[in-house]
């Protein structure tokens, strides 16, 4: 990794850890968040299996012809891709 992945990479970490401390302290439930480098879909449904995760969530993102809100490209292989319950949230 270069060192202009390695800063965001050490950004992303940060970021993401705050976060999960956030969430943990609001809701009292614990929380796991990694950065991962790979494709993405990959990552998520080998990590939610290895973890035995009871669920993947997702945002809702992408906008098609209507003005309705779409899946994702990532969410949709992940849904493919996945044993674990996946929620969608707005």
């Amino acid at each position: 990794m270069d060192a202009q992945h390695e800063t965001a990479y050490a950004s992303a970490a940060r970021q993401l850890g705050q976060l999960a401390r956030e969430v943990m302290v609001r809701f009292d439930h614990e929380v796991l968040a990694e950065v991962v480098v790979d494709v993405p879909a990959r990552a998520i449904v080998e990590r939610a299996a290895s973890l035995h995760a009871d669920c993947v969530v997702f945002g809702r993102h992408g906008h098609g012809r209507s003005s309705e809100p779409l899946l994702g490209s990532m969410a949709q292989q992940v849904l493919k891709h996945t044993l674990r319950d996946v929620l969608v949230v707005p």
